[in-house]
């Protein structure tokens, strides 16, 4: 989770695309959708997003985190003064499809899964809370990010299990600890998926610059560690990432707030220069907000390595402040007879806590794409 000053940056806007792009990368406009309950506070910092079945989980960074009193729900308790008992949020599917239907900006409920496990505040040295959720059926895997010493940049992940069982979630030990391929402040593995049997994590620093040979760890549903698989070169950050399609396919939030730029050194924004950046996202003082295309080669069946799609990314419509968006998962529904596809997109405390919905159709304003989507 990155810990964005809440400052107006200047964007560039609209940059004209290079004569030498193939097809100018498209950009859409987020439809904002209002979260209510402790869910929508800042101090919740949402993590993650997954599909459940018909229900999304929302992974906040801190389980047990305290909302402000001005934000606490009606008659929640604590008996630890600025926490509360370990819960992740959900909802149902059919209630955002009603919304993105409707068109009416009707406030959203998340409702509270009480999580029980270890108390890994005491058991993990330099804890600094959940940054990805995963799902397969009622698994769920999870990443901690630590800190051992505050004074270094040293970085540590650990990789959780759980079950959803009885409408609760019950986490297990960690079962690996995932040690960064750098030494970073506040960087170290932001997303994960699950293939057949096995839980993917990567890292989000992934440029020419900071990380020579960037891979995802990979490792049996046990915590047994296998062989790493490449990854692509990718300037910025890696956020987050949408589960596998049966195309073996899926989608990742590339995301730069300009802070970040003595930290992550950006080289030359390779995607940029071949699609363009009608969002602006070009220059050391530009921040890209951008969701590209990623599949497993040869195939999913025998996945070994990362590849980006020959295709172009999808730009965010920009604001004033950058929206650190940590948490993706995709969507379809039906709208007046047409299926929509998209992704569901959801930031941390930075700017504020935003939920809303990137439409990937191109009558809606981007590219179709026919993974399957059907969640």
């Amino acid at each position: 989770m990155r810990r964005i000053l809440p400052v107006v940056l200047a964007l560039v806007l609209a940059l004209p695309v290079s004569a030498h792009c193939a097809e100018a990368a498209p950009q859409v406009r987020l439809r904002h959708l209002d979260l209510a309950g402790p869910a929508a506070s800042p101090q919740s910092q949402l993590s993650g997003l997954a599909w459940h079945g018909d229900e999304l989980l929302l992974l906040p960074q801190f389980l047990d985190f305290m909302p402000r009193p001005q934000e606490e729900a009606a008659g929640e308790k604590s008996d630890t003064p600025g926490r509360t008992s370990p819960r992740i949020f959900a909802i149902d599917r059919a209630q955002i499809v009603e919304v993105l239907q409707s068109g009416t900006p009707t406030p959203i409920m998340p409702r509270e899964i009480p999580v029980d496990g270890p108390d890994f505040r005491k058991r993990i040295p330099g804890y600094e809370g959940f940054e990805a959720i995963a799902v397969q059926g009622d698994s769920v895997f999870l990443l901690i990010e630590s800190r051992p010493v505050r004074s270094k940049p040293e970085m540590r992940g650990f990789l959780v299990s759980g079950e959803l069982t009885n409408g609760r979630l019950v986490l297990n030990d960690p079962a690996a600890e995932l040690t960064p391929p750098a030494e970073l402040a506040n960087m170290c593995y932001e997303s994960a998926f699950i293939l057949g049997d096995t839980v993917w994590a990567l890292y989000e620093a992934n440029g020419a610059n900071v990380n020579p040979a960037p891979a995802a760890l990979r490792f049996a549903l046990d915590g047994t560690p296998l062989d790493p698989a490449p990854f692509p070169h990718v300037e910025y950050r890696i956020t987050d990432v949408t589960a596998v399609d049966k195309d073996g396919g899926f989608w990742a939030v590339n995301f730069y707030w300009p802070g970040e730029r003595k930290l992550l050194k950006p080289a030359e924004d390779e995607i940029g220069a071949r699609w363009g950046s009608p969002a602006g996202s070009t220059g050391d003082h530009a921040g890209v907000e951008r969701l590209l295309r990623c599949r497993l080669t040869p195939s999913a069946e025998k996945a070994e390595a990362i590849a980006l799609a020959d295709e172009p990314p999808v730009n965010l419509e920009p604001s004033l402040l950058p929206s650190n968006w940590e948490g993706a998962a995709e969507i379809a529904f039906d709208l007046n007879g047409h299926t929509v596809h998209g992704l569901l997109l959801v930031t941390d405390t930075y700017p504020v806590t935003r939920f809303a919905f990137a439409p990937l159709d191109q009558e809606q304003g981007g590219e179709v794409h026919t993974g399957d989507v059907s969640q």
